[in-house]
């Protein structure tokens, strides 16, 4: 994924591990004493279906919290935190009719 820090609008791609954990501690030292958040949800298969959030900053969700020092979480596993206004806004190329997702929502 690629991580926009808030002090200086300065990008990251911060990636997973084979067992498709996130990689926390680069995230972290990337977003050190500001938050973090997701420009682009980079698409894992070979459709290229990249999610991205090129406009308004505030759509884009949190992924690191500067009050907490730690990614944002769910359950110990790192997640988004989506608020009432965030939403990713371009799929980079057309969907197949073949796709499948996974999505784990956490109310509050």
């Amino acid at each position: 994924m690629r991580v926009r820090r808030e002090s200086n609008n300065d990008e990251l791609d911060i990636y997973f591990d084979g067992q498709g954990n996130l990689d926390t501690a680069s995230l972290e030292a990337f977003c050190a004493g500001t938050n973090g958040f997701v420009k682009v949800w980079y698409d894992q298969g070979p459709g290229g279906n990249d999610a991205t959030q090129d406009g308004a900053t505030a759509d884009q969700p949190k992924i690191y919290d500067s009050s907490t020092g730690v990614a944002v979480n769910s359950n110990g596993n790192a997640s988004l935190y989506f608020d009432d206004t965030d939403k990713f806004e371009n799929i980079t190329s057309a969907i197949s009719t073949l796709h499948s997702s996974f999505v784990v929502a956490e109310g509050t």
